[in-house]
């Protein structure tokens, strides 16, 4: 949102002179908000875990400044911090736990145990849950907030975040058949929202392919994992983050069948051990190498 120009309409006198310059300042403070949190979605998209962290902390600072008992501003603060940790893949950072539980009280406060914002914080919880390896009960709040949203009025992008979750969920699970469902019906809903932003498809693609590949259908999973590769490498770079793990997915579904055993670490250490069974072992070595320099750039800031 654009801010109102100062100038002209600052000089003009009596109450029309007031009002613009009042309508002026709000723009400016809503406008600044909206470039703050694009800054900082970008920043995390990007990999640049410790300036979105920064971020998040002054966020952080100058809401409790303004709200020492907490505010929807402080809630929102520390849903950003929990993001990087996540995204960091450190559910066991010190006070993650703390920050989420806070978030939660804070937005139940003022705006209810149902409401989308105390959602995305239950969401933040179940994925926590599952780095941590406790599937099952991830699975089990996942699959309240899925039944919340038939008829809790969120926005349509919070409910296809929590049908990506559940495919997620299941995916480690092994439930490779309700994984692809939920996968599918996520990649579906994402499709149908051209303005929702770009990780949410890759996110349903990069389950669909896996849940493919759990069922050993390799290639049957290269469709899904080659449109997610090139998505990101238009909309996030071809040297982003993101990228090396949308190239892990591809090789996992270009190498099934032809290794004995693919490890499933996370980047920046992604197919770092592949033991060759059939000639086209080749290719599929090169796309790890390729997944692992990927995600060497992108998690060097």
């Amino acid at each position: 949102m654009r801010a109102g120009t100062p100038g002209s309409q600052a000089m003009r006198s009596g109450r029309r002179s007031r009002l613009v310059g009042t309508f002026a300042f709000v723009a400016l403070v809503i406008g600044s908000a909206v470039r703050a949190e694009e800054s900082f979605d970008a920043l995390l998209a990007n990999g640049e875990f410790g300036a979105a962290q920064a971020l998040a902390q002054q966020h952080l600072a100058a809401a409790e400044r303004a709200s020492p008992a907490g505010s929807p501003a402080v809630a929102d603060a520390l849903v950003q911090l929990a993001r990087v940790a996540l995204e960091r893949n450190r559910p066991d950072t010190a006070q993650l736990e703390a920050w989420l539980a806070r978030a939660l009280e804070l937005r139940t406060a003022s705006a209810g145990a149902q409401s989308a914002g105390s959602a995305e914080v239950k969401m933040l919880q179940a994925r926590r849950l599952l780095r941590l390896d406790r599937a099952d009960p991830a699975l089990e709040l996942a699959t309240t907030l899925h039944a919340q949203a038939q008829g809790a009025g969120w926005p349509r992008l919070l409910e296809t975040r929590s049908v990506l979750l559940l495919a997620t969920i299941q995916n480690q699970r092994a439930d490779a058949k309700a994984a692809l469902e939920w996968a599918t019906l996520a990649e579906d809903q994402a499709r149908a929202q051209p303005d929702a932003p770009a990780d949410v498809l890759i996110d349903a693609l990069d389950e669909h392919a896996f849940a493919l590949i759990r069922m050993r259908k390799g290639e049957q999973a290269a469709v899904p994992a080659a449109e997610a590769d090139r998505l990101v490498s238009e909309r996030l770079g071809a040297r982003s983050r993101r990228r090396a793990d949308a190239l892990r997915i591809v090789a996992y579904g270009s190498c099934h069948g032809s290794l004995r055993w693919i490890c499933q670490c996370s980047p920046p250490s992604a197919l770092c051990r592949i033991i060759p069974s059939w000639p086209t072992a080749q290719t599929c070595a090169s796309t790890a190498v390729t997944a692992v320099s990927v995600a060497r750039v992108g998690t060097s800031t």
